[in-house]
C-alpha cells in the first residue's frame, strides 16, 4: 500500500493502515515523497517512507503566456463593467460612511 500527501480525512483512515503514522505525519509529508507498507511472505512490513522522482518538466514561456492570453480571452472581462457589477450588488453607493475621506486630525498641540 502506498500513500502521498493526503487531506485530514483520508488521513485519519489511512493511519489505521499506516500505524504507528499518525495524522500529522501523512497531511505532512514532503513533495515527492509518499509512505509505504508491504507484505513479505505474507507479514505486513512497519511503514516506511520513501522519495520519488520529480517530473523533469522543461519551461516553456511561450506557451505560457499563450495560456494565459487565451485564459484572458475566455474568462476576461472589463474591470469597469466588473467594478460596476460588484457596486450595484453590495449597494456600496448607498451606504452612508461619515468621516471617510476626512483627513485624520492630527494630536500635535
Amino acid at each position: 500500500m502506498i500513500s502521498w500527501r493526503v487531506g485530514a480525512g483520508d488521513a485519519e483512515f489511512l493511519t489505521k493502515e499506516f500505524d504507528p503514522l499518525t495524522v500529522d505525519d501523512m497531511v505532512n509529508i514532503d513533495k515527492y515523497n509518499f509512505y509505504i507498507k508491504m507484505l513479505i511472505d505474507n507479514t505486513p512490513t512497519r511503514p516506511f517512507n520513501a522519495k520519488g522522482i520529480a517530473p523533469s518538466v522543461e519551461k516553456n514561456p511561450v506557451l505560457a503566456e499563450a495560456i494565459r492570453k487565451l485564459s484572458r480571452l475566455s474568462y476576461g472581462r472589463d474591470r469597469a463593467i466588473v467594478d460596476m457589477e460588484i457596486k450595484q450588488r453590495t449597494k456600496l453607493d448607498s451606504i452612508e460612511m461619515p468621516g471617510l475621506n476626512q483627513g485624520v486630525a492630527s494630536s500635535e498641540a
